[in-house]
């Protein structure tokens, strides 16, 4: 287990009592199947090339403590859960989380909000198959999800409030651009 806080420094060991600064350093010591915990604070989001869990230290249940800008994942099996995914309303151009070309990516019990900029989306999956989408609240996003090429399934999600504020037609809660993908949704609104 690998540990990061705002009040931690990348030359530490990453230990619970000395964390790591960042997502990227905890990234980059980090072996396939371990976990990174973050303590509460706010975070530049990072690229995993990894499978990873990515959660909280601590979590109540009712309030996101971790957040980050955006996420870029590009390795199977991945897990984020229990995250604040929030680019705060600003112009920057971005995806909250960003999966290519990977496999059974996990995102649970996530909010992904305010990606209201033209191209901006909640969740963008590119080539990507067995994408689960669990307990998330997707909102205020130019996109909710974005799917090319993918397969999603997504069940027990709030997916809301998602506009193409200029009205180009890939402003929606859900885009589906396939050759190739597929879409199940259950028990989500």
């Amino acid at each position: 287990v690998w540990y990061v806080s705002n009040n931690g420094d990348n030359n530490y060991m990453g230990t619970i009592n000395y964390p790591l600064a960042t997502m990227a350093q905890a990234n980059s010591l980090a072996s396939d199947g371990d976990t990174i915990l973050f303590y509460d604070g706010n975070y530049e989001g990072s690229t995993l090339n990894k499978k990873l869990l990515i959660a909280p230290y601590s979590f109540d249940s009712t309030n996101y403590g971790v957040s980050f800008k955006a996420l870029n994942i590009n390795s199977d099996s991945t897990v984020i859960t229990n995250i604040l995914i929030d680019l705060d309303n600003t112009t920057a151009s971005s995806q909250g989380i960003h999966i290519s070309s990977a496999t059974n990516v996990i995102i649970d019990n996530c909010k992904i909000t305010n990606f209201i900029n033209d191209s901006n989306y909640g969740i963008y999956a590119n080539s990507s198959s067995s994408v689960k989408i669990l307990n998330c609240d997707i909102s205020n996003n130019y996109c909710g999800i974005y799917a090319y090429n993918s397969s999603i399934y997504i069940d027990n999600s709030k997916i809301y409030d998602n506009d193409s504020f200029d009205h180009y037609s890939t402003g929606s809660a859900i885009y589906l651009r396939n050759d190739s993908g597929s879409l199940t949704i259950n028990n989500s609104e």
